[in-house]
């Protein structure tokens, strides 16, 4: 079985469950001056056994619960009181994840993993495979209080949503040529996701899962197709839809984007999070409205992301700009 070597670093504060806290190392600590162990750990592995042989040789320890305390839930190893990795990426930032995606037997990504389950050898090959960023033989043990699962965007509203997008585009009629091409995109990538979306589900995948990953520029359509299990032309149907596009004599570049493509699909993107695709809370009036504002500032030229993010939070508050000035500036 190969053998491999891991550097762990502490990133966080330590928190009510340790007894012995350990190492505090908070955001903003130069990672050459983060507290460090290295371990070897074998390619069965799971990263929880490994992160938790790493916490306990920098000192931590569980506590007893006090009498006033729930015991039930109560951790019995110092891994199993974090909720959240990151590896180390070359700078001193990180980003806290309580699931990963992974490849499976046949090369398909499988998104939501709980990070604790994945092996190292899973780790190796979905790195391998761009599913995860920064060095995965560097984790971060990162002790720090829950924050909480953030709520993703489900099949059901993205495929509602797309649906209407035709709609969208036919009232925009001083932008005929171009409604009628991104017409085409939404249309390949709608079909696409209608037939694929079960089988993305049961790997746990939502749309922006799959969005995400036919985004990343250096992946050439195989790969998307491999990553994703479908054929080849519909992962050229999916990257199209997300802002990829190719040219004669230079296929899918890395530097092959379609600034219009992309603007539009941070419209759709900026509608399902605005929460007014939501047919009980607000009338479609009020989505198809903000909507054609949206595509309307986007074939104008614009393409700042929190604009078209504003265009729907006006609709919802028409403070919307007042309550979040100390976020951004509108753009002049």
């Amino acid at each position: 079985m190969a053998m491999h070597e891991l550097t762990v670093a502490v990133f966080g504060r330590h928190f009510s469950y340790y007894l012995a806290p350990g190492p505090v190392s908070p955001a903003g600590v130069p990672y050459t001056e983060r507290p460090q162990v290295r371990v070897t750990a074998e390619s069965h592995e799971a990263l929880a056994d490994v992160l938790n042989r790493a916490a306990e040789n920098l000192g931590y320890m569980i506590r007893e619960p006090a009498a006033d305390e729930e015991s039930q839930d109560w951790p019995k190893r110092p891994v199993d009181a974090i909720n959240f990795v990151d590896f180390y990426d070359g700078t001193d930032v990180a980003t806290p994840w309580t699931h990963l995606t992974v490849v499976d037997d046949q090369g398909r990504a499988v998104w939501g993993q709980r990070w604790q389950r994945v092996t190292i050898a899973q780790l190796l090959e979905s790195s391998s495979a761009g599913l995860i960023d920064g060095d995965v033989l560097r984790p971060y043990f990162m002790p720090q209080e829950s924050a909480g699962d953030f709520g993703g965007i489900d099949w059901a509203a993205v495929l509602d949503v797309i649906e209407q997008v035709p709609d969208w585009l036919k009232a925009l009629s001083d932008y005929t040529g171009e409604a009628t091409t991104l017409g085409g995109l939404v249309l390949g990538g709608r079909l696409v996701f209608k037939k694929r979306y079960k089988e993305w589900r049961l790997r746990r995948g939502g749309p922006l899962d799959v969005a995400e990953l036919a985004k990343t520029k250096a992946r050439k359509p195989a790969e998307v197709a491999r990553l994703l299990g479908i054929e080849q032309d519909e992962a050229e149907a999916i990257m199209k839809l997300v802002g990829r596009r190719s040219e004669p004599g230079a296929a899918w570049a890395e530097d092959m984007t379609d600034d219009l493509g992309q603007a539009v699909w941070t419209v759709l993107e900026a509608a399902l999070r605005s929460g007014l695709t939501d047919p009980r809370l607000y009338p479609r009036e009020l989505l198809y409205e903000a909507a054609q504002d949206a595509l309307r500032y986007v074939l104008e030229g614009g393409r700042h992301p929190v604009e078209i993010q504003a265009i729907f939070g006006r609709r919802l508050n028409p403070n919307w700009d007042e309550i979040n000035a100390h976020l951004w500036k509108p753009p002049e």
